[in-house]
């Protein structure tokens, strides 16, 4: 009778823990939504917040981006909508943030070691992303691991001190704001490795100060480095060419043709036309780019951009500018903005502008 008892009791502590087992499993498996607080197998002392793309099929190889933040508990959300079009999967870290480096080693570690055991991912396709501090982790997770990293978007500071390799097929595509204390920093780290250590080093400015680039922006950077992918031949994979490269070029068409007549969509027609204008797949694209080149509101978009990249580069060439030199530029930044007040870059020029203005009054030569 005993015997039985302790038999009943331990089929309902096997249960039990079976049970607690599985749902556990089935939520980390959960596609399309974001699920936060997973320990990793191994290191239970490590977690992540995850995005499984709701088509993720385990017998497919996939890209994935690692996610970090300055205070920790990354959060996946603002990558969330692209990495589902795109078929990405997102790790957030929870426990790397800002301070000592051996606990950031510790838990990078871990999470390379998890998502490599528990996911199928594309062998040359990990991404890092990161703000700030977090930009920092990006860069010292993909020097780590080299090897299988394809590129970064770092937004708001530049590497850690040490460590760089060169990568010659890496592509990054970082941000910062026109006010970010940062900028100049990011500036020169993009002028040092940009076809040097790495293929290429886009730095887009927006404007704000130092915080994460607005949402749309990082979707925008997603979608390059997805394209730039494609152009390195000798690192696609047979499911890249067959499957994905085509996908992609549809998702992009969906994309354009949901954006209507905006800057945006021309800007990202652009870009494609000029990569795979020969392909097939991107025949629809190059038409709708044909159209909208010619529309009188996309040209002054694209007159404002031209000013504005044009003076934004001779005044990033000036070191240490005088007095007399910030107002000069103030002036010509003011201009523009005046000339396009609701275009982007005249937006962009006004703010470029009170910047300036700033730094003149506190300008002592």
């Amino acid at each position: 009778m005993k015997d039985s008892k302790m038999n009943l009791k331990i089929s309902i502590i096997l249960f039990f823990l079976l049970f607690h087992g599985t749902t556990i499993l089935f939520s980390d498996e959960a596609k399309g939504v974001v699920i936060k607080n997973v320990a990793c197998v191994k290191s239970p002392g490590t977690h992540y917040n995850l995005f499984l793309p709701s088509n993720y099929d385990a017998k497919k190889e996939w890209p994935l981006m690692f996610i970090f933040s300055p205070s920790g508990n990354a959060n996946p959300s603002m990558y969330q909508e692209q990495a589902e079009k795109l078929g990405w999967i997102l790790i957030g870290s929870v426990e790397c943030k800002n301070g000592p480096m051996d606990p950031i080693i510790k838990h990078q570690t871990a999470l390379m070691e998890e998502v490599e055991k528990k996911y199928s991912v594309h062998p040359r396709r990990m991404y890092a992303t990161g703000f700030s501090g977090g930009s920092r982790m990006s860069f010292r997770l993909m020097y780590t691991y080299s090897n299988k990293f394809d590129g970064l978007i770092p937004v708001g500071a530049g590497e850690m001190s040490g460590g760089r390799k060169k990568m010659p097929w890496a592509t990054i595509y970082g941000f910062a704001g026109n006010t970010d204390m940062n900028l100049n920093e990011m500036k020169s780290l993009q002028k040092s490795i940009n076809g040097k250590s790495v293929k290429k080093f886009i730095l887009e400015e927006f404007q704000g100060g130092h915080t994460w680039a607005p949402n749309p922006l990082l979707a925008k950077a997603m979608i390059w480095l997805e394209k730039e992918f494609y152009l390195k031949r000798s690192r696609l994979t047979k499911q890249d060419k067959k499957n994905r490269l085509p996908a992609f070029l549809k998702n992009i068409e969906n994309d354009i043709v949901k954006k209507g007549t905006s800057f945006e969509a021309f800007e990202l027609c652009q870009d494609i036309v000029k990569s795979f204008k020969s392909n097939p797949n991107a025949k629809n694209i190059n038409s709708i780019y044909n159209t909208l080149k010619k529309d009188v509101v996309i040209k002054k978009e694209i007159m404002a951009k031209k000013k504005y990249l044009a003076y934004i580069s001779q005044f990033g060439k000036i070191r240490n500018p005088k007095k007399k030199q910030l107002v000069s530029y103030y002036q010509i930044f003011k201009k523009i903005g005046k000339a396009y007040p609701t275009q982007k870059y005249g937006l962009m020029s006004s703010s470029k502008a009170e910047a300036i203005l700033a730094d003149s009054k506190k300008s002592k030569k």
